[in-house]
C-alpha cells in the first residue's frame, strides 16, 4: 500500500532532522529556543504518524478510502514543511557556521512560526484520525466479542468518544490559530504581475504550505468564522457547539463502521435463514373430526376405521412413508357381530353384540412403536429402528464454558481444549461464568423458553485472509441456576 510505504521514510527523515536541530541548538545561543521548539513539533508529528502506521498495518480494512486519501495528503504536506525547515537550518558545517553568525532574520522567523503552527495543525488532525480508528475499533469489539456486562461496553465506547471529542476541539482550534498567523505579504515575496487578468498578483510558489491546505479538515460551520475580528474564546464557543456532530461525521467518513454493521446484519440474516431451513414444520390438527371424517364420495352408509400414527417429535424419516388406507366398514343396527377390519392374529369370533375378545399375552400389553413394530409396514419399521440408532449417536455440538480468565471448549459432553489445567467444575462456583454456543446450533426462542438470561454477540472466525462473524449466545450461569431451582 502506497500510504504505508510512505510512512517509514517520513518517520526516518523526521528523526534525523530532530537530531540535527538538537545538536544545532547546543551551539546556537540566539536560536536555541526556536530550534528546541521546532525539534519538539517534528518529534510529535513523527510519533503520531508511526502510531497510525501501526494500527493500519494491524487491520487495513478499518480506515475508509477517504481516510487513506487524507493521510496521503497530510504526509505530503509534512514532507513540504520538513523541506522548508531543512532550508532554514541546513545540514553541513559550512551552513552551520553561517547560521551561527547571522541568526534568523524577521521574515524567516515569522515563516518558521507559521510552519510550526501548520505542522501542529497536521499533527492534531492525525491525532483525530488515530482516535477515530480507536473508537471504531472499540465499537466493533463490543459487537463481536463476548462481554460480562453490556454496561461496561457502553462505558468503554463513551470514553473513547469523549476523548475523540476533545481531540476534535483541539484540532479545530489549531487550524484557526494557523490561519490567523498566516501573513501572505510577509511569506510570498516572489509575486508575478498579470496584465490580462483581474487578479493583480499571483504567487509563484504554489506548493508552499498555506491555510487553504487545512480548510479541507475544518468543520464547514467553523469556516465562516471571522478569525481576524474575534478571539479564541469566541472560536471555542463555536467549536464546542459542533464537536459532537463532527465526531459522528468522522466515524462515518474515515472508517468502515457502516460496512461492518451491514455485514453483521447480513450474517444475522443468513443465520436466521439457515435456522429456518433446518426446521421442518409439520401440520397438526386440533380436531378429531378432521382426522376421522370420511370422504364425501363414500356416502352416508359407510364409515371409516382409520389408525392415526404420531410422528416422533425430533426425528425425521428420510424415506417414503407408508400410509395406512382407511377400510370401509358397514354400519350395523341389528344383532349381527361387527365386522373386523382385518383378521387379528390370535383373535376369536365374537358372539352377539359383544366385541371380539383378544387371546394371548401379547394382546394385553400396551401398544408402542417398538411392541407393534412387527405389525407395521417394512419401511415404517425400519424408520423406527433408525430413530433408536439416532438417539445413540452424538450430535457433536460445540460449546464453550467460560470464566473471566479460563475457558473449556466442549464437543457434546467432552472437553476438547482449555487454557488452564483446572477442572471445569471451577466455573460452576463462579457466579460470573457463562456458556457460549453458536446460533447455528440453538435458537434464542429455546433459550428464552427455558428462562435463561443471555447476550447475543458476534464471534470472529477466520476464513483464510478474511474475517467472518457468526452469531453467538452467551448464557449467564446465574440464570441457569435460578431456572433450575
Amino acid at each position: 500500500m502506497a500510504v504505508l510505504a510512505a510512512i517509514l521514510p517520513i518517520v526516518s527523515r523526521s528523526s534525523a532532522l530532530a537530531v540535527h536541530l538538537y545538536s544545532l541548538a547546543a551551539v546556537e545561543a540566539d536560536t536555541t529556543k526556536d530550534l528546541l521548539k521546532t525539534a519538539k513539533y517534528i518529534n510529535n508529528v513523527s510519533l503520531i504518524v508511526k502510531q497510525l502506521g501501526t494500527i493500519i498495518k494491524e487491520d487495513d480494512r478499518l480506515p475508509s478510502s477517504d481516510a487513506f486519501e487524507i493521510l496521503e495528503d497530510i504526509l505530503s504536506q509534512c514532507t513540504a514543511i520538513l523541506s522548508e525547515i531543512e532550508n532554514i537550518f541546513p545540514y553541513g558545517q559550512r551552513d552551520h557556521n553561517q547560521a551561527r553568525r547571522s541568526g534568523l532574520n524577521s521574515s524567516t522567523a515569522a515563516r518558521l512560526q507559521y510552519l510550526l503552527a501548520h505542522l501542529d495543525a497536521l499533527r492534531s488532525t492525525l491525532a483525530v484520525m488515530l482516535q477515530t480508528l480507536y473508537t471504531a475499533q472499540s465499537i466493533m469489539w463490543t459487537r463481536v466479542r463476548p462481554t460480562v456486562s453490556l454496561a461496561q461496553c457502553a462505558t468503554a465506547v463513551a470514553n473513547e468518544k469523549q476523548q475523540l471529542e476533545t481531540l476534535i476541539i483541539e484540532q479545530q482550534m489549531s487550524i484557526l490559530r494557523a490561519s490567523k498567523l498566516y501573513e501572505p505579504s510577509g511569506f510570498d515575496t516572489r509575486l508575478l504581475m498579470e496584465q490580462d487578468s483581474a487578479q493583480s498578483l499571483v504567487a509563484l510558489e504554489t506548493d508552499a504550505p498555506q491555510p487553504s491546505n487545512l480548510f479541507k479538515y475544518q468543520d464547514k460551520f467553523i469556516a465562516s468564522l471571522d478569525i481576524h475580528n474575534s478571539d479564541e474564546a469566541q472560536w471555542l464557543l463555536t467549536v464546542c457547539s459542533v464537536s459532537k456532530s463532527q465526531l459522528e461525521r468522522l466515524l462515518d467518513r474515515w472508517t468502515r463502521l457502516r460496512q461492518f454493521e451491514e455485514s453483521l446484519r447480513e450474517e444475522e440474516r443468513k443465520a436466521q435463514a439457515q435456522k429456518r431451513e433446518s426446521q421442518q414444520p409439520f401440520v397438526e390438527s386440533d380436531s378429531e373430526d378432521d382426522i376421522c371424517s370420511p370422504p364425501r364420495s363414500m356416502g352416508n352408509d359407510v364409515r371409516l376405521a382409520t389408525s392415526t400414527s404420531h410422528r416422533p417429535g425430533s426425528t425425521q424419516i428420510h424415506m417414503s412413508e407408508t400410509v395406512t388406507l382407511p377400510i370401509p366398514v358397514k354400519k350395523s343396527h341389528g344383532p349381527h357381530a361387527p365386522s373386523s377390519p382385518a383378521s387379528s392374529y390370535g383373535a376369536t369370533a365374537s358372539l352377539g353384540n359383544n366385541p371380539p375378545i383378544p387371546v394371548g399375552p401379547a394382546a394385553a400389553a400396551p401398544v408402542t412403536p417398538r411392541s407393534s413394530i412387527t405389525t407395521l409396514p417394512v419401511e415404517a419399521a425400519a424408520a423406527i429402528e433408525a430413530k433408536d440408532k439416532d438417539d445413540e449417536i452424538d450430535l457433536e455440538i460445540p460449546w464453550t464454558l467460560c470464566t473471566r480468565r479460563h475457558y473449556w471448549k466442549y464437543i457434546d459432553g467432552t472437553v476438547q481444549s482449555s487454557n488452564t489445567d483446572a477442572k471445569p467444575s471451577e466455573a460452576f462456583s463462579d457466579r460470573n461464568s457463562w456458556t457460549e454456543i453458536l446460533a447455528s446450533w440453538v435458537c434464542k426462542e429455546a433459550i428464552q423458553e427455558e428462562g435463561y438470561k443471555f447476550t447475543q454477540v458476534q464471534k470472529e472466525r477466520r476464513d483464510g485472509r478474511r474475517t467472518r462473524f457468526e452469531t453467538c449466545f452467551c448464557i449467564e450461569y446465574v440464570s441457569c441456576v435460578q431456572a433450575t431451582t
